[in-house]
Formats: structure tokens, C-alpha cells, sequence
């Protein structure tokens, strides 16, 4: 009865399962899962994780001490009592146990710049996290606007491939008709076949760029993957109004730049920590203790006459208790010169960190200068493009027109069909590479990636 159960709820899952499998991905979707699957990110993050606990370890240092201690002794030969330290000849055994606590009160501020340094050391590694998942979200939308591009060549070509066999069948009338030579529709069907391979290489790509982004979601690359296509509206040089220095401005706000501040932070709360090595330091620690010895004896007096007795083990333990508090001070005087070769170290790593900080801005300039550029040379070519196309396109109406009543020959009309479908395609690929071109540039703004 368990396995015809177990059959039943199997079927009826599985469908459900399949149909989650199959659905198409939306670039928010595939965004979204890559944050959360991708190997990179889970691997940064476990440094978040172990500065975490880097930064619990700190706060602990601020707390104070508390140990337990107990030993066991066996002396055998002449040896000194631990509790009257008289010289005793038998064998003896002896016990202590305790336990005591400690605390710094002055070391410099180590420990507690310590803990502000594992506090921005945990900010930082926040940063690289989303430094990274920032880097990936702009390859997936890449590779995510990738396959659009090779989704609208093969569109394109299907179209180019079936215009060409209409005019295959228009061809074919008009050579049955004694208007046109053969060798007029055999330069049709030449043409037609070269657009086929266009077509087969066209999806190919697409199978390409499609693989692409499944290896970016590490997914099955056996199983089915279909991305959502959205509409697509035509660019508009409108969207690339903002200034290089306004989208600067913009981008010292990005994870890279805090990262590399927040590093300069924790090197210059490094540097007291160093200086703190050569400050004198306060601690104070306290026990409480007690211990048997089996060489101890208990005097008691008879008649004035001192007798002795054993000492058992309950009444030593509570005779032998002990509390002792101190206050321990330390003033470094001389330490083969660590202190100060740890503090030009620190010294040293500020330096480098603040040059650093500098690389990085300037870096983040170049990549703004050149992502604008980009943009605009993007928008411009598609412009071009744009105005191509539709220029090609009126020409080919004509040629097409001229070709039907025989005034141009074949190969007039294949030369104008080839530079009509190149055009198609520049147009097809410009506007995607302006889509992306314009949406890293928004980034840098602080705007989300968008295909509108």
C-alpha cells in the first residue's frame, strides 16, 4: 500500500517538478539564483563568516578569566612539605586545587582597538562580497542579453530566409512564363541556400551564448533552458544625460571604494594596536585555593602535653584554604626593539593602503570615461545603423520591384538582399550592445540593470 502511495504522490509531483524545470528565466531570476547558488560568492562569504568570528573573539578579550587548576603529588625520599615546608623523609602525597581569574585593566586600548579593527575588518569583507555579486550580475546580464541578440538574428534570418523562397516561387512563375531566364531563379535558390547556412550558424550561436549563461548558473547543461524575451523598446540618446563627474560622484559610493577605505581604517586601528606594546600595562588577578598533604600531622594537647594526631583529609581541606588578590605592572623597557619595528610596519602598511584607496578612484575615473565613452559610441552606432537599414530597406523595395519585371538582373537582387540582411543585423547588434553598454554606465550610477 506504501509503494502504490509513494507512485501516486510521485505522479502527481512530478509534473510540477518538470514544469519548475522548464520555466523560462527572467534575467531578475537568473540574477537572483546566482547570488544565492553561485560557488564564488558562497566562498567570499565565508570570509564574512570568519571575520565574524574574529570580531566575537575580540569582544571576549574585554572579559575576564576564569580558570580551574588542581595537581597530584607523589613524593617518595626526603622531600618538602607544600603546606608547614618542613623537610619530611616518607614517602608523601599531596593534592592542591583552585581557581582563580584575571583581568587586564591597561594595555593600551589593545584589546579595544582590537575589537574596532575585526569591526571594520567584518564591513570590509561585507564590501568584497558585493563587490563580487556585482561583477557577476554584470556577466550574467550579458551573457542574458547575449542570447536575445542571437535570439533576434535567428528571427532575422528565418524572415530573410523566407522572403527569399517567396521570391523562389515568384522566380519559378515567371521563368514558367518565358519572363525570366533560368538563370535567374538558380541565383535565387543560390541565395536562399547561403541564408539557410546564415540561419543553422545564427542557432548555433544562440545554443552558444544559451550555454554560456547555464555554465554562469552552473545548471545541467543537458537539460532545457529557455530565458523569457522581453519587449525591447528602441534607445534613446535621452537615457545618457547625466556628466562623467555626476556619475562619479555617484560611484565612490560602490563596494569597491568602501572596501578599500574601510582597509585603510582597519591599518591605521592597527597602528595603535602596535603603539600599544610599548604603554605600560595593568592587570589584576585573584585565586582562591586550597590542599591536602598526607605528611601533615594534628597536635592536640593532653594535660599540656601536645599529642599528635592525623590530620584528616575534610579538616585540611578547610584549614588550608587561601585567597590572595594582586595588581601586576608592567613597563616595557627595553623588547629587541619589537615594538618599534612592528610600529613602522603598521606605518608603512597605511602608506600603502591610502595609495591603495587612490588606485582604486582612479581606476573607478578610467572605467566611468570609458564606460561613457562606450555608451555613446554605442548610441551612435546604432543611430548610423539604424538610419542604414532603413535606407537599404527602400532600396531593396525598389530593386525587388525592378527585379519582377526583369529590370535588374539576379544578381543585382542577391547583392541588394546580402547588404539589406548585413544591415538588419549591425541594427540588431548595435542596439543590444547599446542596452548593455548604457546599463553599465548605470551602474556606476547606482541604477538597476534594465532592457527598457
Amino acid at each position: 500500500m506504501r509503494i502504490v502511495l509513494s507512485l501516486i504522490i510521485s505522479l502527481l509531483i512530478f509534473p510540477i517538478v518538470a514544469q519548475a524545470q522548464t520555466q523560462a528565466w527572467t534575467l531578475d531570476s537568473c540574477v537572483n539564483y546566482a547570488l544565492h547558488n553561485n560557488i564564488q560568492i558562497k566562498q567570499t562569504r565565508l570570509n564574512i563568516k570568519l571575520s565574524e568570528s574574529n570580531l566575537s573573539k575580540s569582544k571576549a578579550d574585554l572579559l575576564p578569566s576564569v580558570n580551574a587548576n588542581g595537581s597530584y603529588n607523589m613524593n617518595f625520599g626526603t622531600a618538602v612539605d607544600p603546606f608547614t615546608y618542613q623537610f619530611v623523609e616518607n614517602n608523601t602525597s599531596s593534592m592542591n586545587v583552585g581557581i582563580g581569574a584575571s583581568l587586564d585593566l591597561f594595555n593600551g586600548l589593545r584589546n579595544y582597538n582590537t575589537m574596532n579593527r575585526e569591526k571594520i575588518n567584518l564591513e570590509a569583507a561585507m564590501a568584497d562580497v558585493e563587490r563580487i555579486q556585482n561583477d557577476i550580475s554584470l556577466n550574467i546580464a550579458l551573457a542574458y542579453l547575449n542570447i536575445l541578440l542571437s535570439n533576434e538574428l535567428v528571427i532575422n534570418a528565418k524572415e530573410q530566409l523566407s522572403s527569399t523562397e517567396m521570391q523562389i516561387d515568384k522566380t519559378q512563375k515567371l521563368v514558367d512564363a518565358g519572363s525570366l531566364p533560368q538563370g535567374n531563379l538558380l541565383e535565387i535558390e543560390a541565395q536562399a541556400a547561403s541564408e539557410k547556412l546564415q540561419l543553422v550558424n545564427a542557432q548555433n550561436q544562440l545554443i552558444n551564448m544559451r550555454l554560456v549563461l547555464k555554465q554562469f548558473l552552473d545548471l545541467d547543461t543537458v537539460s532545457s533552458f529557455d530565458i523569457v524575451v522581453p519587449q525591447i523598446n528602441s534607445p534613446s540618446e535621452k537615457e545618457l544625460v547625466q556628466n562623467i563627474n555626476d556619475i562619479y560622484s555617484l560611484a565612490l559610493n560602490l563596494p569597491q571604494i568602501k572596501s578599500a577605505e574601510l582597509k585603510l581604517q582597519s591599518a591605521e586601528t592597527n597602528l595603535d594596536i602596535s603603539r600599544s606594546y610599548g604603554l605600560p600595562s595593568l592587570s589584576l588577578s585573584a585565586n582562591y585555593g586550597t590542599g591536602y598533604s598526607s605528611s601533615r600531622s594534628k597536635y592536640t594537647f593532653v594535660e599540656g602535653v601536645p599529642v599528635e594526631q592525623d590530620y584528616p583529609f575534610g579538616e585540611q581541606f578547610t584549614d588550608n584554604l587561601s585567597t590572595s588578590v594582586s595588581l601586576r605592572l608592567s613597563i616595557p623597557i627595553f623588547n629587541n626593539y619589537g615594538v618599534k619595528n612592528s610600529t613602522q610596519s603598521s606605518a608603512i602598511s597605511i602608506e600603502n593602503q591610502r595609495y591603495n584607496v587612490q588606485l582604486t578612484k582612479n581606476q573607478l575615473y578610467k572605467e566611468i570615461q570609458q564606460a561613457y565613452s562606450d555608451a555613446l559610441g554605442a548610441y551612435e552606432k546604432y543611430v548610423a545603423s539604424k538610419k542604414n537599414f532603413e535606407a537599404l530597406s527602400e532600396s531593396f523595395v525598389y530593386t525587388q520591384k525592378k527585379f519582377d519585371v526583369g529590370m535588374v538582373t539576379s544578381v543585382d537582387y542577391n547583392m541588394a538582399k546580402t547588404r539589406l540582411s548585413a544591415a538588419e543585423s549591425s541594427l540588431t547588434s548595435s542596439k543590444y550592445e547599446f542596452i548593455f553598454k548604457k546599463n553599465v554606465l548605470n551602474f556606476y550610477s547606482g541604477k538597476s540593470f534594465s532592457l527598457e
